[in-house]
């Protein structure tokens, strides 16, 4: 089972004699999974997190790569300067173990650890659905620190020079090495005698920013929830034998495990272990063991009281700071509707007053108008709307758009990011981190795509909470996958979102691109409070980004 503080299991199903399952990233916004093109089947994960999850936000997002470049480009953002952050990389294979490898130059890994040199991080490899955060650059042992980048500007009316905020665009257009911004670069490579993954890694690779998944399992006892027993005979002598196909000695030690690992602080020691014992052609991880972790100061936080902070349960809290600095770039929707759920007694509101150290206002409305209906394929782009939700919306009128409203699924838009704040990486407290290595082969000829990650600072960054929206979302790929073998979802890796003209008033430019689908199709001056879905595909909108920086 994958580690619930990263991962949530949100169902299983059985599928033709497999077993489906969905997970929600607990970090919904800053989250991106790397899928086999060709299947779509999941292999691993990364997820931005602000060390202080309480005031800083953090989001990650696809965007178009600079002139002259052609890796796929993502961008990583936190809503405050000065904030420590960590990532956390994972194995969402059940197949075998992975090298993942967070880079700060451009490499092509071929040993387990590229050391200082290259990566970032120490530990790199990880066992069938393994988390581990990254807290500490190997370089320094420190703690990771976003800065946002300054230039000089002169000032004609007080006839000074001042510093001003460095956007990601000028640092990416200038010649000067000093103005360059902050980047990271992601390698995977699949354990060599996992045949079914070094097969998936052949067949290419493709990163996406998404709030959730659906993956197939490995049957094993306990598994499913509510889908009944399984009666393919093909799995009986899984079940009957006397170890687990996870790769544990038998189901009652994985389990405990699984819980040890879901419990375990996230540095670790990766021991030294003997021959790997093989067992029905996987890798058994035989001996893992977690290390102390150094007690850490708040060098670069802020101190805020937990009690005052109600948590919205996805990787952050309805609780911010606005900071003095301002960043043209991004703006988001805020909306003043709170909308109930019919699927949860406990409220959720889409409003978040990000005022400095309060917690947001909470808003009580039980009106039974806003409860919601949904069918059974409308998915993540027609699921968990308000009363304000059209009665023109006709069952035929939104099954003609169910396969482009799976296309949708990914949360992050492929946005034009430029205005934001170039980062810069500074260090703060030290981290005591140990490893070793397994002893596994890699295949490193078959590394995931080449893939760049930008990061910068968005003081604007404001979240509207996904409601049950994202449940919604996973039930209908689930559908998708049983009823079409996941054909529509696989297409929309590849899908490009973009519009010549709006889709309101069909003269304007689309300069506007809005989050969650990434559809650029509407332009700036169409955008109202009472504009909650996505024109085109009728996805739930988060955030509207303007591609020309400029704020709404």
């Amino acid at each position: 089972m994958l580690d619930s503080r990263y991962f949530e299991p949100v169902d299983t199903k059985q599928n033709h004699g497999s077993i489906l399952e969905s997970f929600k990233a607990v970090y919904t916004r800053s989250t991106m999974v790397l899928f086999s093109s060709k299947t779509r089947t999941p292999l691993a994960a990364l997820t931005l997190k602000s060390v202080n999850d309480i005031g800083c936000l953090s989001m990650l997002t696809g965007r178009p790569p600079p002139k002259d470049s052609t890796e796929p480009h993502f961008q990583g953002m936190l809503s405050m300067p000065n904030q420590s952050f960590s990532f956390v990389i994972t194995n969402l294979s059940d197949d075998g173990m992975i090298n993942f490898n967070v880079l700060h130059t451009p490499h092509r890994v071929s040993n387990v650890n590229p050391g200082p040199a290259y990566g970032i991080n120490e530990v790199n490899e990880l066992s069938p659905n393994e988390s581990y955060e990254i807290e500490a650059d190997q370089r320094t042992n420190r703690v990771m620190v976003l800065q946002g980048k300054t230039k000089e500007k002169y000032d004609p009316i007080t006839k000074k020079s001042k510093r001003v905020p460095l956007t990601v665009d000028e640092a990416e257009t200038t010649e000067d090495k000093a103005k360059e911004g902050l980047y990271f670069y992601l390698s995977v490579v699949p354990d060599v005698v996992s045949r079914e993954l070094v097969k998936f890694f052949e067949e290419g690779t493709i990163w996406k920013a998404v709030p959730g998944f659906v993956r197939k399992a490995r049957p094993r006892r306990g598994i499913l929830r509510d889908a009944g027993p399984i009666d393919d005979e093909s799995f009986a002598d899984i079940f009957d034998s006397d170890s687990d196909p996870s790769g544990a000695e038998s189901s009652d030690e994985g389990n405990a495990a699984a819980e040890l690992t879901s419990s375990s602080p996230p540095l670790r020691i990766s021991a030294k272990r003997s021959t790997p014992t093989k067992r029905g052609g996987r890798i058994m991880n035989l001996f893992t063991r977690k290390s102390p972790r150094m007690e850490k100061g708040s060098a670069f936080g802020i101190s805020v009281p937990l009690a005052s902070v109600p948590s919205l349960g996805d990787g952050i809290s309805n609780f911010s700071t606005k900071p003095s600095l301002h960043v043209t770039g991004i703006s988001c929707l805020s909306s003043k509707s709170p909308v109930k759920s019919d699927t949860n007694d406990d409220m959720e509101y889409e409003f978040l007053a990000l005022t400095p150290r309060r917690s947001a206002r909470r808003m009580d409305n039980d009106s039974e108008s806003d409860k919601v209906h949904v069918s059974r394929f409308e998915g993540f782009a027609q699921a968990a709307f308000s009363s304000e939700s059209s009665e023109d919306d006709s069952d035929e009128e939104m099954n003609g758009k169910e396969h482009r409203s799976l296309g949708s699924n990914a949360f992050a838009a492929s946005v034009e990011v430029g205005n934001t704040q170039a980062g810069e990486l500074a260090y703060g407290e030290a981290i005591a981190v140990s490893s070793g290595y397994t002893g596994i082969e890699y295949a490193y000829e078959h590394a995931s795509e080449p893939t760049v990650l930008c990061m910068s600072i968005w003081e604007d960054m404001k979240f509207l909470p996904l409601l049950d929206t994202l449940e919604k979302m996973l039930e209908a790929e689930m559908e998708e996958w049983i009823d079409n073998e996941g054909k529509v979802l696989i297409e929309s890796l590849n899908v490009v979102f973009k519009e010549e003209t709006c889709v309101i008033d069909l003269e304007s430019e689309a300069d506007t691109i809005i989050c969650t689908c990434g559809h650029q199709c509407i332009n700036h001056a169409n955008i109202g409070n009472d504009l909650r879905r996505c024109p085109l595909c009728r996805s739930p909108i988060t955030a509207f980004v303007r591609a020309d920086g400029i704020v709404m």
